[in-house]
């Protein structure tokens, strides 16, 4: 049976086979990655705001930086009618759930 999943697979490779394979390649994998990718996270740091009830933290943000000439307008305040695909595990559930319910209006989840 394959980890994790439902199928009737056999295993060729235990847990334990797959990560030693795992720690005796990756290494080697990064270390060609890391001659060739660049990894933005390292660049700089992004002090944004988490967004708010109402959907104007970035509008309020941006708006308060001082010598920055801003050219946005004020956001539209509505409301969102939402199409899932949902997944197996229910993430999209989850997060569905912890959504500002002030900005949706109707959620309807297609289960695959």
């Amino acid at each position: 049976m394959a980890v994790g999943g439902k199928h009737d697979e056999p295993s060729f490779f235990t847990d334990a086979h797959g990560q030693q394979q795992y720690e005796n390649t990756v290494a080697d994998y990064f270390e060609d990655m890391g001659r060739n990718m660049c990894w933005i996270q390292e660049w700089y740091r992004e002090d944004w705001p988490l967004e708010n009830i109402t959907g104007t933290s970035s509008y309020d943000f941006v708006t308060s930086q001082r010598g920055l000439r801003v050219d946005v307008e004020e956001p539209v305040r509505r409301r969102e009618s939402v199409l899932v695909f949902a997944d197996r595990a229910g993430f999209c559930k989850l997060f569905m759930e912890h959504a500002p319910a002030q900005r949706i209006t109707h959620v309807h989840y297609e289960e695959m």
